[in-house]
């Protein structure tokens, strides 16, 4: 996984747009942190610089969302804050939710970022992008309540939402 990270899809070798080297690169990290691998915090911090980069006003959701993950597994709750903050545009509340959830996720704090992630569930498809990429949403969400003690319950929404995840056993702990 690595080789191909470093290899196709980092930035400095990307020759994709912004947009998409930020929501791969977070997307392809993400998912290996929640199926259970273990991410070097280098990577994460170079990915929040590169996100502050490219995207330094938020305005953007899709890209809000993938840099708010970046910022807070990076360990820059102050960045994810200022997404919070200044979010603008038809999707700023969505944007707010998630970057909140984000951060309370990073601090380990399950039942409060799992709160979040249930309040933007009837709206997530307004941020945009691909049904693929906003299945961290969900996935997100049923981490913080098996982590929080609510296994069944996670269980329970990806049941509905992404019943391949329990199929293919994508999430460690669920």
């Amino acid at each position: 996984m690595w080789q191909v990270l470093d290899d196709h899809i980092a930035p400095e070798v990307s020759s994709g747009p912004p947009l998409n080297v930020l929501t791969d690169h977070v997307a392809l990290l993400f998912r290996a942190e929640l199926a259970g691998v273990d991410v070097p915090a280098e990577r994460w911090t170079k990915l929040s610089d590169y996100a502050l980069a490219k995207f330094p006003k938020p305005g953007l959701g899709f890209a809000d969302m993938h840099a708010a993950i970046a910022h807070a597994k990076g360990g820059r709750p102050d960045r994810v804050e200022d997404i919070i903050e200044r979010a603008r545009g038809p999707v700023a509340d969505l944007t707010k939710l998630l970057a909140r959830g984000f951060l309370q996720m990073a601090s380990q704090n399950w039942r409060e970022a799992a709160g979040a992630f249930v309040e933007v569930q009837p709206g997530h498809a307004r941020l945009g992008g691909s049904n693929a990429q906003r299945d961290l949403i969900d996935f997100s969400l049923a981490v913080c309540l098996a982590r929080d003690g609510r296994r069944k319950e996670a269980r329970t929404v990806l049941s509905i939402t992404r019943p391949r995840a329990i199929r293919k056993e994508l999430l460690a702990g669920v």
